[in-house]
């Protein structure tokens, strides 16, 4: 028996984020974010509440279906670790210490080794 999610989930997550952006754009004096962030983010969210693709977990239990979700994750995660790379190796060509990527590879790899230590003493 599988778990199902709520529908509207991301609809909470998108207006709790917009009202984080916003909170901050409001903190950084940056008034014309803070006034499109949550309208902007509560859409983004209805249209994958609305969408059949708007989970990140499949509501079928195909194969084919899974296998598809798991290749595109990965190909997801080689973008990140491309962009993570390239954005350390920018910042130290200009002279930076690589700060934030640094710290952003180092969270990358840290989620990475634990998610694969939890996945195998569950298997």
């Amino acid at each position: 028996m599988t778990k199902r999610e709520p529908r509207w989930w991301f609809v909470a997550y998108s207006l709790g984020l917009g009202a984080l952006v916003a909170g901050a754009a409001l903190a950084g004096g940056n008034a014309q974010l803070a006034v499109i962030s949550l309208p902007l983010c509560a859409a983004f969210g209805i249209a994958m509440a609305l969408t059949p693709w708007g989970t990140l977990r499949s509501r079928s239990q195909d194969e084919r279906e899974h296998a598809i979700g798991k290749e595109a994750a990965l190909v997801s995660y080689y973008a990140v670790v491309l962009t993570v790379i390239l954005g350390f190796l920018i910042e130290i060509a200009r002279g930076g210490d690589g700060q934030p990527w640094s710290l952003i590879g180092f969270v990358g790899g840290l989620s990475f080794v634990a998610a694969l230590a939890v996945i195998s003493r569950r298997r």
